[in-house]
């Protein structure tokens, strides 16, 4: 049954994707919407497509597949159930910076008295929320992401915080539960790569021109920063530390979780090279239950840190002496 809800909800976030990329009169190939059903974890597209096509939301033509821009929206009337839900979205501090305003309050109308799930134990950090000052920024980004232009921004780096100017095309926003941090990708067309920044260290972006740059070349682009060898983790089944590596690395590619013995699960997932900070980061803070069996460039990484910080710890007692 586990596995049956499984292929069933790659099938559905496969549906979503398609949908996604077939707005504002984009056309997907055949071979492009088989890529897409293989990263999902799934072996063929067909079975999603065809309802798509049965009910004339998607038609295809010359081996591409487009939206039919004349199908009439079905627009169904919402059950009691999912008014709580999108309440409880709504009562979410984030909600406010993802929609408008106007949208927002339309919302909040519509579920009327719907109380939400106030039984549910949501996880919240300490962390302080993405304030209000960043919700014009968040609102600029997303779009440009929708609209495909441009941005003009300031930005500062880890080594050095004096800010200064880039363009580039803003194709993703992240968002990380586990500390409440915004992550931006953008393209650089220029540089012919993605780059992965803090918001925080996005300044003043500024809408541009809006860019010719096909979808397919941003994701080669991400392709060639994905690590062929995946991260291994060996974790003991203790005190919540399985649950918690799903938490902390939860924008991850998760290949594998199995059981190699009564007191060790194995997880594995795929990385990009751009990450490579934020998961050293990370599996500090899961501390002694993981352990990390590879890759070996993050080994060494993670040795590195634990070294620098031991020398540094030893000259604090030093001087304290």
């Amino acid at each position: 049954m586990n596995l049956f809800h499984k292929y069933y909800n790659r099938a559905f976030l496969l549906a979503l994707e398609l949908l996604a990329r077939l707005q504002g009169g984009q056309t997907i190939s055949v071979r492009e919407a088989f890529e897409l059903a293989r990263k999902k974890g799934l072996t063929e597209a067909d079975s999603v497509i065809k309802p798509l096509l049965d009910y004339e939301i998607v038609q295809r033509a010359d081996n591409r597949y487009y939206l039919n821009l004349n199908y009439r929206k079905l627009r169904l009337p919402m059950q009691q159930t999912e008014k709580q839900w999108l309440s409880y979205m709504l009562a979410m501090p984030e909600a406010r910076l993802l929609l408008e305003e106007n949208l927002y309050d339309r919302l909040s109308e519509f579920c009327g008295g719907s109380d939400s799930f106030d039984a549910i134990q949501r996880y919240a950090p300490h962390a302080a929320p993405c304030g209000l000052q960043e919700q014009e920024k968040i609102r600029t980004l997303l779009r440009a992401i929708r609209g495909r232009q441009n941005i003009r921004y300031r930005f500062r780096t880890r080594d050095d915080k004096t800010p200064q100017t880039a363009s580039a095309l803003p194709w993703k926003l992240e968002y990380s539960a586990f500390d409440r941090r915004w992550w931006l990708i953008l393209y650089s067309e220029e540089q012919g790569r993605t780059i992965k920044a803090k918001l925080e260290n996005i300044l003043e972006p500024e809408p541009m021109q809006t860019s010719d740059v096909p979808e397919e070349k941003i994701e080669q682009a991400m392709e060639r920063l994905l690590i062929p060898e995946p991260v291994r983790l060996a974790v003991k089944p203790e005190k919540g530390a399985v649950e918690r590596c799903f938490l902390v690395f939860e924008n991850q590619q998760f290949e594998e979780t199995r059981q190699t013995s009564h007191d060790m699960v194995q997880l594995s997932f795929r990385w990009y090279r751009f990450d490579a900070h934020e998961i050293v980061r990370r599996l500090l803070y899961l501390g002694p239950m993981v352990q990390l069996q590879g890759p070996k460039v993050l080994q060494e990484e993670l040795a590195a840190v634990l070294r620098k910080a031991l020398s540094e710890n030893t000259e604090t007692r030093g001087n304290i002496q």
